[in-house]
């Protein structure tokens, strides 16, 4: 009898650590599940309150379809300033029909003869 009490003993050793792993599985996979459901009820919040609020700014817009393309245009000539900046800096220059370039012609030809001297000395 002593036989089948040590045996007895040791399966109920084995199930009691066997018991103990498999809840601790269990906790594990509810700690999984609940992290993956409060993101899934997260990211459908997000999800309604971004409709939501697309679905005020659709209407907020269709009141002021002048503000929004006023909006639209400044946004558009912003980002194209630097090419818009360089086309007038170009229309500057070629409205002063050469008097830039003659007033650095004068001075090129003014610096010239001075060099000049300077090198005979």
């Amino acid at each position: 009898m002593t036989k089948r009490l040590s045996n007895l003993r040791e399966d109920r050793a084995i199930r009691d650590t066997a018991k103990a792993l498999l809840l601790a599985n269990v906790e594990s996979m509810r700690g999984f599940v609940e992290v993956n459901a409060n993101r899934d009820r997260l990211a459908e919040r997000a999800t309604q309150e971004a409709r939501e609020l697309a679905s005020e700014a659709g209407k907020a817009a269709s009141g002021h379809k002048g503000a929004i393309a006023f909006l639209a245009a400044a946004i558009f000539l912003w980002f194209g300033r630097d090419e818009i900046i360089s086309l007038l800096d170009r229309s500057d220059k070629n409205s002063d029909n050469g008097s830039e370039s003659g007033e650095m012609l004068e001075e090129a030809t003014d610096e010239v003869p001075a060099l000049e001297t300077e090198e005979a000395i």
